[in-house]
């Protein structure tokens, strides 16, 4: 049997030495200076792209009017930063002076929206594309509330004009324009392509007083047409004078 008296030596002489080795490793520790965030961070290079906002609300508008506003987009980069900007619908612009910032240039972007469908919360996006090889595309959310306004609404059903060929009257299929809106519309020409119209009561130009006034017509499709078929209708709505209807086969 091995005596366990003969090791207890050996175990002290380990236990020292581990104490020592831990008291100096503190002792570095204690002394090292302490890195701060600063002293760590590590800058870009390159184009870096910087928005001031990733949002914007145009606040509450009556259909038809507009409203401005603008973000701020800078170049926190070492290099010459290109922008883009997309706007996802018509009813919102977005421009600025130039589509190239300096090093530690920064330029306004300018917005403006028009108030076009009546919602009490409506959404749409600016995508600003850039040269950031890491931020190559941010969404810019635009936000608000569009109310009725005071002005006259075309409204078109159904839209867009979709013809059945199992239909027994085909191929013609009824068209009706409305005036949903205030003020009187004025339909100042419409123009077909692809297509015929039968009118019911009488064609443009006629004006539509407020309200649910309409007028109905029958349209045909022509034979032998190669092309999209669509209708343009010209009117002195705000948001819509020159309204097109896509004409599509089931």
């Amino acid at each position: 049997m091995i005596s366990a008296i003969g090791t207890l030596p050996a175990w002290g002489l380990v236990c020292r030495l581990m104490l020592t080795v831990g008291c100096a490793l503190l002792i570095t520790l204690a002394c090292a200076p302490a890195k701060t965030v600063k002293q760590t961070g590590i800058k870009r290079t390159g184009p870096v792209i910087s928005l001031s906002a990733g949002s914007w609300s145009f606040g509450t508008l009556k259909r038809g009017e507009k409203s401005s506003g603008e973000i701020t987009v800078a170049n926190a980069g070492t290099d010459t930063l290109s922008v883009k900007l997309h706007p996802t619908c018509d009813c919102l612009e977005a421009w600025m002076d130039s589509d190239r910032l300096a090093p530690g240039e920064s330029l306004p972007v300018y917005l403006t929206y028009l108030g076009d469908e009546i919602k009490d919360k409506t959404t749409k996006t600016l995508y600003v594309d850039s040269n950031d090889e890491i931020k190559t595309r941010i969404a810019v959310r635009v936000t608000g509330k569009v109310i009725p306004g005071d002005g006259p609404h075309l409204r078109v059903t159904p839209d867009p004009l979709l013809f059945d060929p199992e239909n027994p009257g085909y191929p013609e299929a009824p068209l009706a324009i409305l005036n949903i809106g205030k003020g009187c519309l004025e339909i100042k020409e419409i123009r077909l392509f692809g297509c015929t119209a039968d009118w019911h009561p009488a064609g443009p130009p006629v004006s539509l007083n407020s309200g649910e006034e309409k007028i109905a017509f029958g349209v045909h499709i022509l034979e032998g047409w190669s092309g999209t078929r669509w209708i343009e209708i010209e009117t002195n709505d705000p948001v819509n004078p020159l309204k097109k209807v896509a004409i599509l086969e089931l």
